[in-house]
């Protein structure tokens, strides 16, 4: 039940169509900052994916926005259609919820791997997630959010890994630069 609801959230909000208009360009770090260390970058990536699990659950459609690809969000056609893709989203969540269907928070677990390439840092965040159906019965899942950091690795971007399905091509049109020694796991 919850990736029938999952996976139409994210038909609507996922990695479908080829990016229109420019990709994201790093910005030039400013002289005073210094680079951070791999272990900074892992602790900024995971903190970036817990806040915006959390503001999946909340129902924070700005945050959630602020904490998704640009180029995603530019994919949707704008801010204002990507919070119209997420209202819908949780209509359909709701609706499941008002027939007895309970979700469990996600829970982040600890990167896959991070790796620099092309002056961004990128990142996979597993996380688990379960729906508990009416009848008692509970589906566990697990699926991965994919990182961009265009700063250095403190401040993070992400695609959901429920609308890539594992499909290397399908995130690089998101993230073209993502590197080909991370993996793109498809979700359990």
């Amino acid at each position: 039940m919850r990736l029938v609801l999952l996976a139409l959230f994210l038909t609507s909000v996922g990695c479908g169509r080829p990016v229109n208009g420019p990709t994201e360009k790093s910005p030039a770090p400013t002289p005073e900052a210094e680079p951070l260390d791999r272990a900074q970058v892992t602790k900024n990536l995971v903190a970036h994916a817990e806040e915006s699990r959390r503001a999946e659950a909340a129902e924070d459609y700005e945050r959630l926005g602020d904490l998704t690809h640009p180029a995603l969000i530019r994919q949707l056609g704008g801010r204002a259609q990507f919070h119209k893709a997420v209202r819908e989203a949780v209509g359909v969540i709701n609706k499941a919820k008002a027939a007895g269907v309970r979700f469990k928070p996600s829970t982040i677990r600890e990167p896959i791997r991070v790796a620099d390439s092309n002056g961004k840092w990128y990142g996979v965040v597993p996380y688990d997630w379960a729906l508990i159906e009416p009848d008692g019965t509970q589906e566990d899942s697990t699926s991965n959010l994919f990182g961009e950091s265009v700063d250095g690795g403190r401040t993070w971007t992400f695609v959901d890994g429920e609308g890539v399905g594992g499909d290397r091509a399908r995130l690089k049109q998101v993230m073209p630069d993502f590197p080909d020694s991370l993996p793109v796991p498809a979700s359990k």
